[in-house]
Order: C-alpha cells, then structure tokens, then sequence
C-alpha cells in the first residue's frame, strides 16, 4: 500500500512539475566585476548572443577590510541610463539620485546602506551622503559607492576595475554564460 502511494505521488510529481515553468526567469542580463583582463575573457565567447554590451571602468577602494567603488560621473550617468544603479532596500527599483547635480570638484557624492557610512575618500574633500544605491541588485562586497568629478577619478591612484554588462536575447543564454562564468564577480539581472 505504502509503494502504491509513493509510486502515485511519483507519477504526480512527474506531470505537474514540468507543468510548472522554473524557466520563466525574466533575467536577462549579466554583471560580470572584475579585472580588465579577466572580464573580456568572460565577455568574449559570448558576443554572437548578446543583445547589448557596455563596458564601465572604475576603482576599488580597500579600506579596514570595506571594499567601495569610485566611480566617475561620465560613468555613474551612463549606468543610470542604463538602470543599473538599484535601490538598496530594495534593489527591483531603480535608485532615485537626487544630489548628482550637486557634485562638483569640490565633494564626493557617496551611496551607502547608512549615513554613518561617511568614509572620507579624500580628507580634504566634503562628502554628500545621497542614500542607499548599489550597482545591479546585490552588494558583492561594495560597502559603499564614492562618486567624483571625471578629473578626480583620474588622479586617483587606485587601479581600475571593469563592470561589464552582457544583455542577452534569451533569458536562457543568460543563465547559460552565468553558470560558465568563472573567475569574476558576477550577477543576474532583469533588462527591459
């Protein structure tokens, strides 16, 4: 009795959970975090399948073991337009900067999970304190997001780094390239 109850729960089993789409993944996109070098590996066997790329440059900062990003404002707009920066309470939305117009070469813009995040990037720079704003929906390891003027990202000694977005045409080569990528920080994304 108790086989011919497992042997019908099996054959339930069976019709009804493919019956259930686990592919309807809207995850398009790829983040792909890392050195220059090693991103374009990861991005190249890919090309013929993406719908968009866009490459951005930026700069880690290592400070008491907290990892944050400096990015110039050339690069934090092109990111905008292309919705990458998210909310960080909840990182489906896209992020709502409302100081970027107050940068200038005379502050720091940072995007933290908390105010008291106030790292100073450069002492004899003010920072503006503009909310909680991660790039793509999750942190890996990014504390915080410090944001300068272009001439300032420049002289800052601090090697770059690349964020490679990789827009796909199916969801399905998206989530095909991220479970062969290897050897970079990586993320799955929605792209409209």
């Amino acid at each position: 009795m108790k086989k011919k109850r497992f042997l019908v729960l099996l054959l339930l089993m069976a019709t009804v959970l493919p019956a259930c789409s686990f592919s309807d993944s809207k995850e398009n996109g790829i983040l792909l975090y890392g050195n220059p070098d090693s991103v374009d590996l990861a991005t190249d066997p890919y090309q013929s399948k993406l719908q968009v790329q866009a490459l951005y440059h930026v700069k880690e900062l290592e400070k008491e073991g907290l990892k944050s990003l400096i990015i110039n404002k050339t690069t934090i707009l092109q990111m905008m337009d292309k919705q990458l920066l998210r909310d960080g309470a909840d990182p489906t939305k896209a992020a709502n900067i409302k100081k970027l117009d107050q940068l200038t070469d005379k502050n720091v813009l940072l995007f933290a999970s908390s105010s008291k995040q106030s790292d100073k990037l450069l002492p004899s720079l003010p920072t503006i304190y503009d909310g909680n704003v991660q790039v793509g929906t999750k942190r890996n390891g990014i504390t915080s997001i410090f944001v300068v003027e272009d001439a300032i990202y420049d002289s800052l000694p601090q090697s770059e780094k690349s964020i490679s977005l990789m827009q796909f045409h199916k969801a399905s080569a998206a989530k095909d390239a991220y479970n062969d990528i290897h050897h970079v920080k990586k993320q799955m994304i929605v792209m409209d």
